[in-house]
């Protein structure tokens, strides 16, 4: 399941490369890709790769496109029970705030700060 993430980030890495890079330079990296595959330039296989290596590229591209066009997926929801830690001291406390928690903001010293939330030390 952790090779999705880099397969991905490594399909948009391309995209972004080729993006950048001149119909020479994208040309270049084709025919190394090809011949670095075995192929010679001038066979009917070559041609293949060529073909296949544009082909690759432009889906990769119309993938990137899908992904940019779909709606951010909602973030789930926060439990709706608060935990009450007693530490060895005898005094209940809430736990530490997190920012997913309903109704916490970040303050201008950088801490998360809420209605169930136990002051920064």
């Amino acid at each position: 399941m952790k090779t999705l993430p880099l397969l991905i980030a490594a399909a948009i890495g391309a995209a972004a490369l080729t993006a950048c890079a001149s119909p020479e330079e994208i040309r270049a990296m084709d025919q190394r890709t090809c011949t670095g595959y075995g192929f010679q330039p001038g066979t009917d296989n070559y041609a293949n790769c060529m073909m296949k290596q544009s082909d690759k590229r432009d889906q990769e591209s119309r993938d990137a496109r899908a992904r940019m066009a779909q709606p951010a997926q909602p973030a789930p929801n926060a439990p709706s029970t608060t935990v009450i830690v007693i530490p060895t001291d005898g005094k209940p406390k809430l736990p530490d705030c997190r920012m997913q928690d309903p109704g916490v903001t970040l303050n201008m010293d950088g801490m998360w700060a809420g209605p169930n939330c136990t002051p920064a030390h």
